[in-house]
């Protein structure tokens, strides 16, 4: 298995309580596989992508590349977004 995520739920606080973002999500990917993350503006799509990058982590559950847990980001993962984030000010280098 290249991806394994188990049973995750990712949740931010808030003023009025936590916020529920994701609840048990759990998906695998096996070498060779595409998957695709449709879904409204809104449902959790990039929050499953952040937790799959190590760039947060889940309130609970665990997301596993390679058998390894992910717990900080790794340098064979990334993620391209849907609108540009360079800043206009920076060189393309800098950028990169």
């Amino acid at each position: 298995m290249i991806l394994k995520a188990e049973n995750i739920c990712k949740s931010y606080p808030t003023s009025s309580g936590p916020l529920k973002v994701l609840r048990d999500v759990s998906l695998s990917l096996k070498e060779g596989e595409l998957i695709s993350v449709a879904g409204p503006s809104g449902c959790g799509k990039s929050t499953l992508l952040r937790l799959v990058s190590g760039l947060i982590q889940p309130t609970s559950g665990n997301v596993a590349i390679d058998g390894a847990l992910v717990t900080e980001p790794r340098q064979d993962t990334g993620i391209v977004f849907q609108m540009p984030v360079l800043l206009p000010w920076a060189t393309i280098l800098d950028n990169v």
